[in-house]
């Protein structure tokens, strides 16, 4: 399974002490160079930017060829590289981000979506998965 994951959720749980989350749900993510950028800057917490690098899982790919889609530059890169890689799922929590995934969907790209109050859903394509409570 492929999945692609935007810079917030994976950066909230690391900040809780739950990225480990993401593995034992999803198992390994891609993430764009630019999702990268955003999560190692200069701002974030050492100890979560070390909790970030130590996950051997998050695989960091070169961006696609960006095109506008009136998002931020992570939203936008994680949104056009699930498509390029025909990804299962991407994890996305910002709402207009959701629903830019969501019209740029297509049989093959499904939207799983971190929500409020610690609760993840995660949406493929076969909706084999239940909500986990984190």
């Amino acid at each position: 399974m492929i999945v692609v994951a935007d810079t917030s959720p994976v950066l909230h749980l690391a900040r809780i002490g739950r990225l480990d989350l993401v593995r034992a749900v999803l198992g390994p993510v891609v993430i764009p160079r630019t999702v990268w950028a955003e999560l190692i800057q200069p701002g974030t917490r050492a100890e979560v930017a070390a909790t970030i690098r130590a996950a051997a899982w998050i695989e960091v790919m070169d961006d696609p060829e960006l095109r506008d889609l009136n998002l931020d530059p992570g939203e936008t890169a994680a949104i056009l590289l699930a498509t390029a890689l025909h990804a299962d799922a991407i994890l996305i929590d910002e709402r207009r981000g959701r629903s830019v995934a969501g019209e740029r969907r297509r049989s093959h790209l499904d939207v799983g979506v971190p929500g409020r109050g610690g609760r993840c859903d995660v949406v493929e394509r076969r909706r084999q998965r239940s909500p986990v409570r984190a």
